[in-house]
């Protein structure tokens, strides 16, 4: 009885300390002005896309993005372009990350600023497909690990993935830090693309 007292006791102060950590990155994410954000979300993409895993990729898992988060409609129409496969979350990311997801396909004279589109896969969304996962976060470290909105989506989608599969987090710069409090089910990424750099992280899967 202690020792479950002492554990439910540790875990709250977990969430406690991720529930301030995302409440300060929100805010320093919120703070860039609109014309910045666009500027170094245009360099993140620019970026990622010439990452060799996502070039070669067959199935991509791309978030789209909302909010302030870092935009992906660039790497999404380039991804189309090329002839890539492309698979993205439900628009409510609390929903299940398997029978909800979403196929995008492109139509004549697809515009990065419009959506193509988007055919629901249900059961037959096979996440072993998946070669390259693009996933976002409100801050990260450099160990790889995020923390997100809370709702456990992204996690539960890469641990799903393929041993081999390519997990990518896109951020600005002001998004990461050394290191950030990490749950047994916390799934850390291979790779953190910003607008400067791209830091590829060291650990066994």
């Amino acid at each position: 009885m202690v020792a479950w007292e002492i554990s439910t006791e540790e875990a709250a102060k977990r969430l406690s300390v991720k529930a301030r950590i995302r409440s300060r990155y929100k805010r320093l994410r919120a703070a860039i002005p609109e014309d910045e954000h666009r500027r170094l979300g245009a360099l993140v993409e620019e970026r990622v896309l010439r990452e060799p895993a996502l070039l070669a990729a067959r199935t991509v898992y791309c978030y789209e993005a909302f909010g302030r988060e870092v935009p992906t409609a660039a790497v999404v129409h380039a991804l189309l372009e090329r002839g890539t496969r492309v698979i993205v979350p439900p628009a409510d990311r609390h929903a299940h990350p398997l029978s909800d997801a979403q196929e995008l396909r492109a139509g004549p004279g697809y515009d990065p600023e419009q959506p193509a589109v988007s055919v629901g896969l249900g059961a037959g969304f096979d996440v072993r497909s998946v070669d390259v996962f693009v996933v976002p976060g409100i801050a990260w470290d450099l160990r790889g690990y995020r923390i997100g909105y809370g709702g456990g989506f992204f996690d539960r989608l890469l641990a799903a993935a393929r041993p081999d599969a390519v997990r990518i987090g896109l951020a600005f710069e002001l998004q990461l830090t050394p290191s950030l409090p990490a749950d047994d089910w916390d799934i850390p990424v291979d790779l953190i693309v910003t607008e400067e750099r791209t830091i590829r992280v060291a650990w066994s899967r």
